[in-house]
């Protein structure tokens, strides 16, 4: 019996090892097929794009497997009220998959530190705004580059990969495990869902559907290195988390504002959104309340609920 249980548990690994990367390649090719990319390769609505002028400049970082379209609410209200958005594309993201597998977190950190040496010599001051693993991209540059930001703006941020879809065992301990099965360059269906409330409205965000697993680890790697850096930053903070998130964590997102030493931190939860907070039921609240907190209009490690 043990022997055939052995036998049985090599014939799933092998199987795993060549059908599932053929077959996840074979869907991802038939997906490209059907779909428009431009001249640089890059697939239609997720193109980088900026609005707004100003001696302010906010860049807007998109999150794992998303892409610069989750900003289209936000950014052109933040625009109105006298900042300058910038809306980068991640390295990555909205590309074939063939390119995709090229891509790692140093890629991530260069395109975000080329738009904040682009705001820089047009600014006043630069904040960053990320959203999801935006958010734990805008805290990496900020512990590793003191000096180089004026604030940020973290919704939703990644600080570590809920749980709730992985039986309660943490999600990165699993990736590694599955890691050892399957190379690099295999590609994965989107493990994320869509957590955003205000679908039934018709309102969506345009992600990948395949990403090869290269770049997940990427993502656990920047999240890992944002975690054991010492919890301190020398300018404002402004989290806002949902009332319910099926991706990110909101515990550990809770629990790294409270240990976060700041000038100043406010911590919002949005009751009635997903964790697509951009384009979720609340996004003109945590508008409003971003261009309060840039101003500095805000009382120091307040914390509020919005309706």
């Amino acid at each position: 019996m043990m022997i055939k249980l052995l036998i049985a548990g090599i014939a799933g690994v092998v199987t795993a090892r060549a059908a599932y990367p053929a077959w996840t390649r074979m869907r991802a090719a038939q997906r490209e097929a059907g779909e428009s990319f431009d001249a640089e390769g890059v697939r239609a609505g997720m193109q980088a794009f900026h609005v707004g002028e100003g001696r302010v400049a906010l860049i807007l970082l998109h999150g794992f497997a998303s892409g610069p379209s989750v900003f289209r609410f936000l950014a052109p209200v933040l625009a109105e009220a006298g900042f300058a958005c910038r809306v980068p594309r991640l390295p990555g993201f909205g590309e074939r998959v063939a390119r995709m597998c090229a891509v790692h977190e140093g890629d991530w950190r260069l395109a975000a530190l080329a738009e904040i040496e682009r705001a820089r010599a047009e600014s006043d001051a630069v904040w960053l705004v990320g959203h999801s693993m935006g958010g734990t991209l805008a805290l990496d540059l900020a512990q590793t580059h003191p000096g180089l930001l004026d604030g940020l703006i973290l919704l939703a941020p990644l600080i570590e990969v809920s749980a709730r879809r992985s039986m309660g065992l943490p999600p990165e301990r699993m990736f590694h495990a599955v890691s050892r099965v399957l190379t690099g360059d295999t590609i994965l269906g989107t493990a994320f869902p869509v957590d955003l409330h205000a679908r039934a409205d018709g309102v969506d965000e345009l992600r990948d559907r395949f990403l090869p697993m290269s770049m997940y680890a990427a993502m656990f790697r920047l999240a890992s290195a944002v975690r054991a850096r010492p919890r301190a930053l020398p300018i404002p903070v402004l989290m806002v988390v949902p009332g319910g998130d099926k991706v990110v964590s909101r515990r550990a997102s809770r629990e790294y504002f409270d240990s976060l030493a700041a000038p100043r931190k406010l911590c919002m939860e949005d009751v009635n959104a997903g964790h697509v907070l951009p384009l979720d039921y609340g996004w003109r609240d945590i508008a409003t309340a971003m261009i309060h907190f840039v101003r500095g209009e805000t009382e120091n490690g307040s914390r509020k609920t919005e309706s």
